[in-house]
């Protein structure tokens, strides 16, 4: 990847057309659920796209940025402003804590194991992270993540109890599919259980739910989102 990149007229207004426009559809369902339109932050995922792609959006005014994978992260944070904040969103494996300090947020912690690297890493440098406990609210094989309330709360117990790790909220990923009778129900239950768990541990923040993508993300505004991960429609528009 090139670590150097000039602006073109026509990039930087490509970049922002696509922008408006999620922007002004994030506004939209706000509306529709009665919600003011900045209850919604924008994270965009920048997972395997070129530096070139990254300054585009960072010259925009975008500051937080998701990863999927520490390896392809940390070559980025190297070279890109220090002023972004970084989101883990893919899948971290324990052994990959200590090349996560980079990182300002997890969206996908779903292993106690990772939870006690993390917080070991963490407590050498004296600083938090924000945490999001993964749920798998479609039951899908294939896909990581906590799948039903038992297992969540024993999974919040822990991390409660881990003085580096601060538990911000939930994620779970949608099954991928245009039917809004089988997306819709999955961040319903998020949110669902999420009011469960402000309830058990109140003395923890559970203000963020981390739900929706490009293919999903007006329902899932609808259903409460507080955040929505948004990379294709930033990138190369909506098809």
């Amino acid at each position: 990847m090139p670590n150097r990149y000039t602006f073109t007229m026509q990039n930087v207004e490509m970049a922002k057309e696509r922008l408006q426009l999620v922007q002004s559809r994030m506004a939209d369902a706000c509306s529709r659920a009665s919600r003011s339109a900045d209850s919604v932050q924008l994270l965009a995922v920048t997972k395997t796209r070129a530096f070139s792609d990254l300054e585009d959006i960072y010259g925009l005014g975008l500051r937080s940025f998701g990863e999927n994978r520490v390896s392809e992260a940390v070559e980025k944070q190297q070279v890109l402003p220090s002023d972004i904040q970084w989101h883990m969103i893919g899948h971290l494996q324990s052994n990959k804590a200590r090349h996560s300090l980079g990182f300002s947020w997890l969206h996908s912690l779903d292993k106690q194991d990772t939870a006690l690297a993390l917080e070991k890493q963490f407590a050498k440098v004296g600083r938090t992270l924000n945490v999001l406990l993964e749920v798998n609210t479609g039951g899908e094989t294939a896909k990581d993540g906590l799948r039903d309330l038992d297992s969540l709360l024993r999974m919040a117990e822990a991390v409660a109890a881990l003085p580096h790790l601060k538990l911000r909220g939930l994620m779970t990923m949608a099954p991928y599919s245009p039917q809004e009778m089988v997306v819709r129900p999955c961040f319903s239950l998020l949110r669902n259980w999420r009011d469960k768990l402000a309830a058990s541990f109140p003395e923890q923040s559970w203000s963020t739910l981390s739900m929706g993508m490009t293919n999903d993300f007006e329902w899932a505004i609808e259903e409460g989102s507080t955040l929505v991960r948004i990379g294709t429609a930033l990138f190369e528009g909506f098809r």
